[in-house]
């Protein structure tokens, strides 16, 4: 099924770009190669090269903001691909109507890139270990997840809010009318007993605490598994 992979990051008042599929995926790179010592702690991979690869098919163009289509292809963007120092390759949020690469620089590209669905994990029989599994992926860093958005989303850009949809929510909205988002999963934890992870958005500093979001764990739809080895 195709999905808006979306985002909010803020370009001015008016203009919103959808590019949380290459700010979370990078961001869980980067942290892996910083943690293992392979990137200096100064250094930074480039976002916008990711945003420049994706094939065009797979991105919503129509909508002016290139929402993505497909995490697949986003996994072959990396496994193929991979990036640049983001030096060689700014963050301009620029969509451009056809694929750009940088050449003669170095590229930074993972040993193994997948994506671990929920709904597979289910249809196998296996549903009660996708939050383990998830748990075990971030027990080696950051971890890029994604999850629907419903309308309470809105209110992370309180601090304090924990985003855990209502039922009523879930009744009230199409299937084919959720949009889903990326973020970065850094830490988990419980509040009042409801399992939830502390995720880095990608919409400033200005949204939820500093940038920061608590989402209910159960949310996530989807898990990378980005590996240096």
């Amino acid at each position: 099924m195709d999905a808006h992979y979306h985002m909010s990051f803020k370009v001015d008042a008016d203009d919103l770009i959808d590019n949380c599929y290459a700010i979370a995926t990078t961001r869980n790179y980067e942290m892996k190669m910083k943690k293992a010592n392979r990137l200096p702690i100064a250094a930074t991979l480039s976002i916008q090269e990711i945003m420049n690869l994706v094939p065009r098919e797979h991105l919503y163009m129509e909508d002016g903001y290139g929402s993505l289509r497909s995490l697949p292809s986003l996994v072959n963007v990396w496994k193929t691909h991979g990036t640049v120092l983001a030096q060689h390759c700014p963050f301009t949020q620029d969509v451009h109507p056809h694929t750009q690469i940088t050449l003669g620089q170095d590229r930074y590209i993972p040993a193994f890139v997948g994506v671990q669905s929920f709904e597979t994990y289910e249809e196998s029989g296996y549903g009660d270990s996708f939050e383990d599994d998830l748990e075990f992926e971030m027990s080696t860093g950051p971890v890029a997840v994604a999850l629907p958005v419903y309308p309470s989303y809105d209110r992370l850009i309180d601090g304090t809010f924990v985003y855990n949809p209502t039922e009523q929510e879930f009744e009230d909205c199409y299937y084919d009318e959720i949009q889903n988002h990326i973020m970065l999963a850094t830490c988990s934890g419980r509040v009042n007993n409801l399992p939830v992870l502390r995720c880095q958005d990608s919409s400033g500093t200005a949204w939820g605490d500093e940038g920061y979001v608590t989402i209910a764990r159960h949310l996530v739809s989807h898990f990378f598994s980005i590996h240096l080895d």
